[in-house]
Parts: structure tokens; C-alpha cells; sequence
């Protein structure tokens, strides 16, 4: 049996045609986008029609799963049965036997559902009502994946937190329900066996994880809001342009919630615009130099607790000597670590330290994976340079996206969105833990492990890269993506994800890691 899955996220995410694969041996293929509609795949002008035309002409199916955006179902009808006609007619054409997946109402009480107008049980008759349409008008068959979603969804964690997609859980439930509608009188594999009730509820217990076995980066563990911070800036008390009040109004203008103003070798706490409600971070940039060609240096960044349990002092003056040998550089971190700050690395490109020379190095934490002002210079540390590959080799070190302005025209381009309430301690906490990600523009909602897949939900973005140092993931791509997933490969000691919009700019989780 060969399988076509035509649909968007609601498909991909999670694997659907994978697991499907799985439990009926089967072939299985997709040609899916996030945020597709029915009508994308019949439009010349869309790259979703030649990608379908291709698959339906140049090889042979047995069926076709047509999974249309959920709301224009119901909010669209009339445009949603056009559209399933044409698609279920070229799916005949093609000699393979057309199958809708209806799909299910967004989560009874969230803003999404809201939205729509509907109320639970309206959005999920209406839905319901719709596929049963298409389905009869088409002579296709149905797959009821939102009956027994509307029946399970108080039994098992069925929605991300995004109140829509499906979570592992959920989209074990829907291949259940698909197979047994390819193949009622089938078995199906070693997972699972019975009826459909039966298969879902002992699947269900078979095949997914206990909490304890879900693995979520901590930035997305728990409740709280997100904070918009920076960690590293420049004034006029160095080598800045704007004086610190300034440069505190400008991040609070454009949302910030919190801001370190690390000017070079003076420790900083004061707050210089309070009326913004900017929480200060303390701290500094710190640097020495290395021996050439060139640049050869190592600039690090003190961040720590407010003057009552810090060891550094408002204004302090620090200056080190040049240095021969990069592990000098340890005595900056040592006395930070011992004044109770924690510590950043920065800008290993535009420093000239290769990964050999910074692994030698020990104590900090952070490292900047992007800084704004060598990126607009001079196309540097743009693309988290060296990270990966210390990473490999057993750091545990959580990447941060900066500015390192000293023009206020770079200023205000990357961040950091740390969970925590709005206070120091929470957000240095935060940081420590690594409950953030770095962002110069897209937004992050969701990543972690299940079953061996890793997901991330995000804001519309036009790439997803999952990231590992020795084992290369292919990337995702496509209009509107909403959610991206991929299969973990085995002796992988790490996976981190990558977003990216329409505008280039980019969001990086931090790390999930795996016990050896």
C-alpha cells in the first residue's frame, strides 16, 4: 500500500504519514506546507501544485489524505468543497482513492478559538459537519480524527500550548484513525490491536511517554511571560554615542524589559531613566589581548546580583594585561565567578578565538551567538560561530543574541525573551538555567523531544533548521510554518533549533541535551 499526504502542519507536525508508515507497513510521502489551504494545491501559481502534480503523475498511489486549514472549513465552505472536489478529482485522475481528514475544533476556552467566533461545540459540528459533505458529494472516504479528538481531549493532553496543533499524543491518535479507515480489517503492526476505540486507548498507553520522558527546553517549562532583554551595550561612560539614559529610553521604546549597560572596564547598577521601568542588570565588558597576527583578543561580559550581594562596586575600574596564551584570560572569568556574576563570551568571531583556543576556557555560561554590531560592520558572528562545536565536546553553554551597539542605529536588533517575572533576581535565575532564547526577530513558542522527535512551534517563518555539531538535519522549509519537527538521530548528544522569517531574521532555542 502507497500512501500521498496532502494537507499543512496539521499533517507534518509530529510525522503523521511517518507513523502511519509505521503501523500498516506501508510506503507513505507528503507534500504539505504550514498554513496550506485546499486551494493553494489548486492554484498554478502556487509551487504547492506542481510539487502535488509531480507526485500524483510520477508515481502511483493507492490513497491520497487531504487535510484542509481547519477554520476555513467551517468559516468558508463554500471555498473549502470547491476545492476538495478539484483535489479529490486529480487524486482519481491519478488512479489513487481519495481520503479526507477531518480534522478538530481549537481548544474549548482559548484565544484562538475565541477568534473565530465559535464556541467549541459550534466549531466542532460545523467542521465535523463539512468533511461529511465533501466526503459524500465526493464518494471519498473519511477519516473522523476530530470525533475521536472532541471524545479523548479531557482524557489525554491532545493541544500545544499554541491551543491548536497536535501534540505526539494527538497525532498517534489521528494515524489510528486513518489506518482503520484504509484498512478496517487490518492489523495494525505490533503496536497496537482491536477496534478503534480500543486501538487509540492502547496505543495511547503503548507507545507515548510519561511526563518524565518528555523532554522540553526550559525556556518553555512552566507558566510566566516572556522578557525582552540585552545583555550587552555601550555608552557614553566608554566608547558609545549615546549617553546611558539615552540608550535606556531608546530599548524601553522598543519594548524592552531589560537592559545591561556593559560599558568597557567600568561596573555598572545605576538605573539612568527609573521613569521607563527598565530593570537594570548589572555589569561590565571586560577584555584582554592576545598575541597577532591581527586581531586576537577575548572580550567577556560580567553580569551578576544587585550591590548587596555582589562583589563588584558601582564605577569599579578594571584593566588587564595583554596576555601569551588564551588561558590567562581565566583569571577575568575567576573574578567574576567570585563577585558572584556569571559570565558571557562575546563575539568569538570578530575576537579571532577558534573553538580550540575558547574550549580552553572555563566558568562561563552565555555565549553570544549573534552581536548586532559586528553583523552590520562587518557580516560576523552572525551565525552562532563555534557553538556547535563546543557543544559536541560536552559544554553546556546557552547562546545569547546582542547588540554590542555603539551607534544607537545598532542598537535594538538582538535579544534575548527570558521567562521570568520582572525583576533581577528571576531574570538572572533565568539565565543561569538557560529558560531563554535568542531572537532578532521571529518568536519561539514551543521545543522539545517526544518519542524520539524533536518539535519546535514558532511565529509564520519561511525556514526551520535543527542544529547538531556531527549529525546534519535536513532543514524545513515553505511558506507560513508555523511548527516543524524531525526525528532525533540516535548517539546525537544534543539538538537545538534554528527560525527563520521571510525577512532573514532569525530565532535560536537553546539546546535540549541528552544523557550520554
Amino acid at each position: 500500500m502507497r500512501v500521498l499526504f496532502i494537507g499543512n502542519s496539521f499533517t507534518y507536525v509530529n510525522d503523521l504519514p511517518d507513523m502511519v508508515k509505521h503501523l500498516l507497513s506501508c510506503e507513505t510521502a507528503m507534500v504539505a506546507r504550514g498554513g496550506a489551504y485546499l486551494r493553494d494545491f489548486c492554484n498554478p501559481a502556487d509551487e504547492l501544485y506542481a510539487k502535488l502534480e509531480k507526485a500524483l503523475t510520477q508515481e502511483k498511489w493507492d490513497y491520497a489524505v487531504i487535510q484542509e486549514q481547519s477554520f476555513n472549513a467551517v468559516g468558508n465552505r463554500v471555498d473549502f468543497l470547491k476545492h476538495a472536489s478539484i483535489l479529490c478529482s486529480r487524486v482519481r485522475h491519478a488512479g489513487a482513492t481519495p481520503v479526507l481528514y477531518s480534522t478538530w475544533a481549537y481548544q474549548e476556552g482559548s484565544e484562538k478559538l475565541n477568534n473565530t467566533g465559535c464556541t467549541y461545540q459550534e466549531m466542532d459540528h460545523l467542521l465535523a459537519e463539512a468533511y461529511q459533505v465533501a466526503a459524500r458529494e465526493n464518494d471519498a472516504l473519511l477519516a473522523p480524527v476530530g470525533a475521536y479528538f472532541t471524545k479523548m481531549r479531557d482524557q489525554y493532553d491532545l493541544y500545544w500550548p499554541d491551543a491548536y496543533h497536535p501534540t505526539p499524543k494527538a497525532t498517534f491518535l489521528a494515524a489510528c484513525v486513518i489506518c482503520r479507515t484504509l484498512a478496517p480489517g487490518k492489523k495494525l503492526s505490533a503496536w497496537v490491536a482491536g477496534g478503534v476505540r480500543e486501538i487509540v486507548a492502547d496505543s495511547m498507553r503503548g507507545v507515548t511517554r510519561s511526563e518524565k520522558r518528555i523532554i522540553r527546553q526550559a525556556a518553555f517549562e512552566g507558566a510566566g511571560r516572556f522578557l525582552k532583554g540585552n545583555l550587552h551595550s555601550h555608552t557614553t561612560r566608554s566608547d558609545g554615542r549615546m549617553t546611558p539614559d539615552a540608550t535606556i529610553r531608546q530599548f524601553a521604546w522598543n519594548g524592552y524589559d531589560f537592559l545591561a549597560l556593559t560599558d568597557h572596564n567600568f561596573y555598572n547598577f545605576k538605573n539612568y531613566a527609573p521613569e521607563t521601568g527598565m530593570v537594570i542588570i548589572p555589569g561590565m565588558e571586560v577584555n584582554t589581548n592576545l598575541p597577532g597576527p591581527g586581531r586576537h583578543c577575548v572580550h567577556l561580559i560580567a553580569i551578576g546580583p544587585g550591590e548587596e550581594k555582589n562583589g563588584f562596586a558601582q564605577n569599579r575600574k578594571f584593566k588587564y594585561a595583554d596576555i601569551e596564551r588564551v588561558e590567562e584570560a581565566q583569571m577575568m572569568i575567576d573574578d567574576a565567578l567570585g563577585a558572584g556574576n556569571m559570565v558571557i563570551y562575546n563575539h568569538p568571531e570578530w575576537s579571532g578565538t577558534p573553538a580550540s583556543e575558547i574550549e580552553r576556557l572555563t566558568g562561563f555560561s552565555l555565549m553570544e551567538i549573534w552581536n548586532s554590531n559586528n553583523v552590520f560592520r562587518m557580516g560576523l558572528d552572525a551565525h552562532a560561530a563555534y557553538w556547535d562545536e563546543l557543544l559536541w565536546n560536552g559544554r553546556q553553554i546557552f547562546g545569547v543574541a546582542g547588540d554590542d551597539a555603539h551607534l544607537p542605529q545598532h542598537n535594538a536588533h538582538g535579544y534575548v525573551m527570558v521567562r521570568a517575572e520582572k525583576n533581577l533576581d528571576s531574570i538572572l535565575s533565568a539565565l543561569q538555567k538557560g529558560a531563554f532564547y535568542a531572537s532578532c526577530g521571529p518568536e519561539i513558542h514551543d521545543f522539545y523531544v517526544e518519542d524520539g522527535v524533536a518539535t519546535v512551534l514558532c511565529s509564520p517563518a519561511c525556514k526551520v533548521r535543527f542544529r547538531n555539531f556531527h549529525y546534519p538535519y535536513e532543514g524545513v522549509t515553505g511558506e507560513g510554518l508555523t511548527a516543524a519537527s524531525v526525528g532525533v538521530i540516535p548517539g546525537t548528544k544534543y539538538i537545538r533549533a534554528e527560525v527563520e522569517d521571510e525577512k532573514g531574521r532569525v530565532a535560536w532555542t537553546n539546546p535540549i541535551f541528552f544523557e550520554e
